[in-house]
C-alpha cells in the first residue's frame, strides 16, 4: 500500500461519493489507475463497503476507543467473539501482545457505564480503559421523507450515480441532486466507507502515547508526529478525558515498527509510549447505521433490494 492508496482511503473515509476523476486530478494520477486501486482495496478487504449512517449528534452519541487488558491470553479469541456481539461495539481489534482494542458508539452516560461494566464482568479481563474520543459529531437535523428515500438507495452503496438513484427512487435527477446536497451539507448523515485497518500489505500498529501537558498541547504533538512520519501515519484518536493519544501507523516491515516507536520515544513531550501491533479487525454493524436503517424502514422505504 503506497501514498496513493492511503490518499484514496482517507478521501473515501470523508466522502465515499468522491469520483475517481476528482481523486485522479487531486493526486496527479489517471481515472483508470484510481479505479483499479479502489477495486484492489475492495478485493483485499481494506474497503469493506460504501454506506451511510447517522452522525453522532443525530443519535446523541459519543465515539469511544476501548483498551482491554487480559490476564490470560488463551481466552482472547472467546472474548473477541463476545465483544464483537456487543450492540455498541463495531470494530474489535486484537493486539499481538494479547490485548484487545475496540471502537464503539455509545449513547448517554448510562450507556458508557453499561459498556464498561459488561466488559469487566467477562472472565480473564484484567482491566478496561474507555476513552471518549474527540471527534466531529456533525449536527442534529430533521430528516425529510425525500432524504430517507434517497438514503434507502444509498444505504448499501453510497457511491451510486445520480442517474441510478433517480431510477430506483422515481425522483427526477434534479431532485436527487438537491437532496444529496442537503444530506451532505446539513451534517446529519455520514457517507463514507467501512474499512478494516489491519488488512492489506504491510504491518499496522497503534501507539498509545501519554504526553506531558506542561511541555506541549495535543495539537502540537500530533503535528510533530505527522511531520516526522508523513507516509506511515494514518489517523489519531485523542482522549477527551486523559492526556492519551492513540495513533495508527502502517509500515512495510516489522522492523519499521521499532524504528517509529524508538523515534517517538525520543520526543521530549512523550511521557509514556506503548506499541500495539494489530491483527485484522472484526468489523460489525455500527449503531448509528442501525438507527438510520430503522428510520428508513419506519418511513416505508425498502433497503433490501439492489
Amino acid at each position: 500500500m503506497d501514498i496513493l492508496d492511503k490518499s484514496i482511503i482517507l478521501e473515501l473515509m470523508s466522502d465515499s461519493r468522491v469520483s475517481c476523476q476528482q481523486l485522479a486530478d487531486k493526486y496527479g494520477s489517471s481515472r483508470g489507475v484510481v479505479r483499479k486501486r479502489i477495486n484492489k482495496l475492495k478485493e483485499s478487504g481494506v474497503i469493506q463497503h460504501y454506506s451511510a449512517w447517522y452522525s453522532l449528534a443525530m443519535i446523541d452519541a459519543v465515539f469511544v476507543l476501548g483498551h482491554v487488558r487480559l490476564s490470560q491470553q488463551l481466552s482472547r479469541e472467546e472474548i473477541v467473539g463476545q465483544l464483537d456481539k456487543h450492540a455498541m461495539i463495531h470494530a474489535v481489534i486484537p493486539v499481538a501482545t494479547g490485548d484487545i482494542l475496540f471502537h464503539a458508539i455509545v449513547v448517554g452516560i448510562d450507556g458508557l457505564a453499561d459498556l464498561g461494566s459488561s466488559i469487566r464482568k467477562l472472565d480473564d479481563v484484567e482491566d478496561v480503559e474507555l476513552h471518549l474520543i474527540q471527534a466531529d459529531r456533525g449536527r442534529k437535523v430533521e430528516m425529510k421523507n425525500i432524504h430517507l428515500n434517497v438514503l434507502a438507495v444509498l444505504f448499501e452503496n453510497s457511491r451510486l450515480s445520480v442517474a441510478e438513484i433517480s431510477r430506483r427512487t422515481g425522483l427526477s435527477p434534479r431532485r436527487v441532486k438537491r437532496s444529496l446536497e442537503e444530506i451532505v451539507t446539513e451534517g446529519g448523515i455520514v457517507l463514507a466507507i467501512a474499512r478494516n485497518p489491519a488488512l492489506g500489505s504491510g504491518v499496522s500498529f497503534y501507539t498509545r502515547i501519554v504526553w506531558d501537558e506542561k511541555k506541549a498541547d495535543v495539537q502540537s504533538v500530533m503535528k510533530r508526529i505527522e511531520q516526522t512520519f508523513p507516509a506511515e501515519i494514518w489517523e489519531s484518536y485523542v482522549s477527551a478525558s486523559d492526556s492519551v493519544l492513540f495513533t495508527r501507523f502502517s509500515v512495510e516491515h516489522i522492523k519499521e515498527v521499532e524504528r517509529v516507536s524508538n523515534a517517538l520515544s525520543q520526543f521530549e513531550e512523550v511521557k509514556a509510549l506503548e506499541t500495539l501491533v494489530i491483527f485484522p479487525a472484526r468489523i460489525s454493524t455500527i449503531l448509528s447505521r442501525d438507527r438510520l436503517r430503522e428510520d428508513i424502514v419506519k418511513a416505508g422505504f425498502d433497503i433490501t433490494w439492489m
